[in-house]
């Protein structure tokens, strides 16, 4: 059989989701578990992508092949899971899917959100990791209008890093990009097919420098036609950034609206 899990994880202790060495991830905190409840037999898990260090998510997706025994049903396996895993990750769901099941490629598309503080003074010790905090004043209606440049299928060269190392073809489709705003924070939410390595953060980056009155909104088309990484401005840092879901059809895809902030959701 195969397991489809759910998971939720404050991104602030890791280096990301994927596993790497000697750097404490996410990926390799819960196979490490997985492994214990199995009696200490290897597990591999699969995710539906990958995070970067800081990053959190509250519906990151991912599968593996669960020995024949001991048997766990997945409700006892949450259960358990979310006993002896740290507080910064919380197994959402377990569920049982066919064999030729991918987290990944069978994906139709994932929803991210980046939060913004515009508070001053700083939002303190207890939601700075959680949000990016901007000091200068900042317009939501020219983030709305610079937002709207990069919504369809286009390549996104001047928006990925280290794009000539990964080898990642650089045209992706953005289906939708909505801009909330809750009190003091504004939500950007992206929702698309995929998304290349760092590319969300780096778009971030230039949208923040437009709606800081620094360029018009225009300008991120025309960065987004050189196809140029100078062009576009600093990548925002990861601790703003959340994945909300990976989904796995259209309907669903289609319904998602964000309806508060990402660290106001429960689990």
């Amino acid at each position: 059989m195969k397991y489809k899990i759910k998971i939720a994880y404050e991104g602030t202790p890791y280096a990301g989701w994927q596993n790497q060495p000697n750097r404490a991830t996410v990926q390799e905190v819960i196979e490490e578990k997985l492994s214990y409840l199995y009696a200490n037999q290897k597990i591999t898990i699969r995710g539906a992508g990958r995070t970067d260090a800081g990053v959190h998510a509250l519906g990151m997706s991912a599968s593996f092949y669960p020995p024949s025994k001991p048997i766990i049903s997945p409700y006892k396996l949450v259960k358990a899971l979310n006993c002896i895993l740290p507080n910064s990750i919380y197994i959402k769901s377990i569920q049982e899917v066919d064999l030729e099941f991918d987290a990944r490629f069978d994906a139709v598309g994932k929803a991210y959100t980046y939060v913004l503080c515009k508070k001053n003074p700083p939002p303190g010790p207890f939601l700075c990791n959680w949000c990016y905090h901007i000091t200068d004043n900042l317009d939501p209606e020219k983030l709305r209008k610079a937002s709207q440049y990069l919504i369809g299928k286009h390549d996104f060269s001047s928006f990925a890093v280290a794009l000539n190392k990964t080898k990642k073809n650089p045209v992706r489709k953005i289906y939708r990009i909505d801009v909330d705003e809750f009190e003091n924070f504004i939500c950007v939410t992206f929702i698309g097919k995929s998304f290349l390595y760092k590319m969300i953060r780096t778009l971030m980056g230039t949208l923040i420098h437009v709606a800081e009155g620094k360029a018009d909104p225009v300008e991120v088309k025309k960065i987004l036609d050189s196809k140029d990484r100078s062009k576009a401005h600093v990548t925002a840092p990861g601790n703003g950034l959340f994945l909300m879901d990976v989904f796995y059809d259209d309907e669903t895809l289609k319904k998602f609206h964000l309806s508060r902030l990402p660290f106001f959701y429960s689990c």
